[in-house]
């Protein structure tokens, strides 16, 4: 690190967050290139560390969900049921082993707030938007793009607030297939026509949201 003399060390630290903000939000445009998997057997998924609440508190559009959050109540029972990526149905590490991120189990995971939870630390563990949709192509998801929310030269007002987006598509028979519902399984009725999981990252580079959206007739 390069050290600048006569200068506060309150300032020295702030001038390196400046920077190492700047240099992740770089990393993340829409022309950064995606890869997918064709198979399971052959897709390695690589990851950057074991995402936790403490690490990186949960975030529903930018804003981190707490007791003072409007949407505290919503996710309130997910984010402490999910604590860690590794408390996700499917994604136990054995004997220091390193989570077997395509086990995931879509089924095991109840409400849509749980799913939210634990595809944003699924999110935040991996090694960038390319081995997310490496993971998220394996479960049949597809039409993934970066997209950036603000034209050139336009930033938002709040920091916070997400510039940049994951975002991905998937049928409707292989949603089912992934998180059946009782009617569906009962009686093959399903008004469900798609589904997509949208991430996204603010100014900084770091992830903003995991959302799960469902479109219906």
């Amino acid at each position: 690190m390069t050290h600048m003399r006569a200068w506060p060390s309150r300032f020295l630290i702030y001038v390196s967050c400046l920077l190492a903000a700047g240099d992740a939000s770089a990393q993340i445009s829409k022309d950064t290139k995606l890869a997918t998997c064709d198979r399971k057997e052959s897709c390695e998924i690589h990851y950057d560390h074991l995402s936790s609440q403490d690490t990186e508190p949960f975030r529903f559009g930018g804003k981190v969900i707490n007791k003072d959050s409007p949407r505290w109540r919503e996710f309130r029972r997910s984010i402490q049921k999910y604590q860690s990526v590794e408390d996700c149905p499917g994604l136990q590490a054995q004997e220091g082993n390193d989570p077997a991120w395509l086990s995931f189990d879509w089924r095991a995971v109840g409400s849509t707030a749980d799913l939210q939870v634990c595809l944003f630390r699924i999110a935040a563990s991996l090694d960038g938007p390319s081995e997310i949709s490496k993971w998220l192509s394996v479960f049949g998801f597809e039409n993934l793009e970066l997209l950036p929310l603000f034209a050139d030269g336009h930033k938002p007002l709040d920091d916070r607030r997400p510039v940049i987006i994951l975002s991905s598509s998937i049928k409707a028979a292989r949603y089912l297939e992934l998180r059946p519902n009782l009617i569906h399984t009962l009686f093959g009725i399903s008004l469900l026509q798609g589904a997509g999981v949208i991430m996204s990252w603010d100014e900084a580079g770091s992830l903003a949201g995991a959302n799960i959206s469902i479109t219906v007739e």
